[in-house]
């Protein structure tokens, strides 16, 4: 009996930190483009060709929520063109652990390329790179993922998607649901290499 209520004492305690950890978390930034146009304090930039980031309808709906979604299509455009999305800004200092989470969808055909950035203190670092050394061609690269970036910690964050067609017509490129979060103490998120389910 004295074992069994240690046991049940035991749970409580854990179940109740675990909550206390979950409420813990705060959003600090978030986009599902749900209201269908860029938003405000974004920057939209097209470096070359005529082709800017749209919010609307593309066929990397299939994989969201059904909702608009910001996409690049370059299925019909055969010139140099590169385009530069970039997110509004938000402070993380008031966090040590930040975790970014995206549905990212990538058509890649001949040889686009495709980055995730993320500016800081100034600066512009890469995430993760995509191309076709780690991207499947004449496929649609689909991935919910969750990412680790506390290291980049900063009171002046951004977030940014920078494509470039290689100079050929190069399929497309969407990104939905930006949910930024953070919290203090042990990092219990279960983070992943953004590129798992690309091979």
């Amino acid at each position: 009996m004295i074992t069994m209520l240690f046991r049940n004492l035991f749970l409580v305690v854990v179940l109740s930190f675990t909550a206390t950890y979950v409420q813990a978390q705060t959003t600090l930034f978030a986009e599902s483009f749900d209201n269908c146009s860029i938003p405000n304090s974004w920057t939209n930039q097209a470096k070359g060709g005529d082709t800017n980031w749209e919010i609307g309808n593309c066929l990397a709906l299939r994989k969201t929520n059904g909702t608009c979604v910001a996409f690049l299509n370059d299925l019909t455009n055969g010139s140099e063109m590169q385009g530069l999305l970039v997110s509004s800004s938000f402070d993380a200092t008031s966090v040590s652990q930040l975790i970014l989470e995206m549905d990212f969808h990538f058509f890649h055909k001949n040889n686009a390329t495709a980055s995730l950035v993320v500016y800081t203190n100034g600066q512009q670092l890469v995430l993760e790179n995509f191309s076709k050394d780690n991207c499947q061609a004449n496929q649609l690269n689909s991935k919910h993922f969750t990412l680790d970036i506390s290291k980049y910690i900063s009171s002046d964050m951004r977030l940014g998607i920078v494509y470039n067609n290689g100079g050929q017509e190069s399929g497309w490129i969407a990104i939905d649901n930006i949910v930024v979060s953070g919290g203090n103490g042990t990092n219990s998120t279960n983070t992943q290499p953004l590129l798992n389910s690309f091979n």
